[in-house]
């Protein structure tokens, strides 16, 4: 047999077995190397890894696991009725940009729920008073807050989290997710924004503001400070109208929601108003300088 015969024969045996031993060496990495193979693929929801492409969600189903449980227990507290009836149709507006933003940005959509969650969040603190002034409120924060001061429960905050992590990932660009995905997310958020909604809790409102004056008779008008008509609704549902003084004699309008907010180093003194529910004068008492910001300036 010829050197050229043979070194033919040696080529071909090499190329035979170049067949039969690479899945072999495959079939043995990938044995060797299941579990962090496993993980590593639990963990990706969708990315790009050799050239491959994966579509794995774990992260938006737990999300939709979260806000099922929170949709339950908040189900069990007591409900409050003329809250949730404006709560209603205000969310039924929120919900219908939403998903006209969706139809042409999905991510628009994504931070125009980020943001409602958010102002919600802030709406709820500052109703009961806990709104800093001097801090900037922003991200996850106020949801994290109410959830520190036992004023949401703890699946609520917890869906929060994971709706705010997953929007944070594709906003800022950590994330490779596609529309489809996007709007699957979306379509949780919204169930989860109409759940937060649903929780009872105050909400105070502007009937309007009247003239305060320094006598009985009502003639000698009070030029530095009003009487701002306030509407408080509590979270079990009662009613309460009151009255007090305010340094912010151009700034409040009928109808708009304003958190609880004073000026501690400011007490005005008792003074009487025209009460325009039935043209009588009446007392107000001394109180502190309400400043309430209203909850859209928030």
């Amino acid at each position: 047999m010829s050197n050229e015969v043979l070194f033919k024969l040696i080529i071909d045996l090499i190329v035979a077995l170049s067949h039969w031993l690479w899945p072999l060496v495959l079939l043995i990495l990938l044995l060797v190397y299941r579990r962090p193979i496993t993980a590593l693929l639990g963990r990706v929801r969708k990315g790009e890894l050799f050239g491959q492409e994966f579509e794995l969600e774990p992260e938006v189903n737990e999300f939709q696991q979260a806000v099922k449980e929170a949709e339950k227990e908040i189900a069990q507290l007591p409900p409050s009725s003329d809250v949730d009836a404006g709560e209603s149709k205000q969310t039924e507006m929120d919900v219908n940009k939403i998903l006209d933003d969706s139809k042409g940005s999905p991510e628009l959509a994504l931070i125009r729920l980020s943001n409602l969650l958010e102002n919600e969040s802030k709406g709820a603190l500052g109703s009961m008073g806990f709104l800093p002034r001097n801090k900037r409120l922003t991200g996850f924060w106020p949801m994290q807050e109410l959830g520190d001061r036992g004023l949401l429960p703890k699946s609520a905050i917890e869906s929060l989290r994971r709706f705010w992590d997953l929007r944070n990932r594709i906003v800022h660009g950590r994330g490779d997710l596609d529309e489809k995905e996007i709007l699957r997310i979306l379509d949780i958020g919204i169930d989860l924004l109409k759940t937060i909604r649903s929780i009872p809790h105050e909400v105070h409102t502007v009937e309007g503001v009247v003239d305060v004056y320094d006598d009985p008779e009502c003639r000698r008008t009070r030029r530095e400070s009003k009487g701002v008509i306030i509407n408080s609704q509590g979270a079990d549902g009662g009613f309460m109208r009151r009255i007090f003084h305010t340094t912010k004699t151009n700034y409040y309008e009928p109808g708009q929601r304003v958190m609880w907010e004073w000026n501690l180093e400011r007490r005005i003194p008792e003074g009487w108003y025209v009460d325009p529910s039935d043209g009588s004068n009446k007392k107000i008492g001394g109180s502190l300088d309400f400043v309430g910001r209203p909850v859209e300036e928030i």
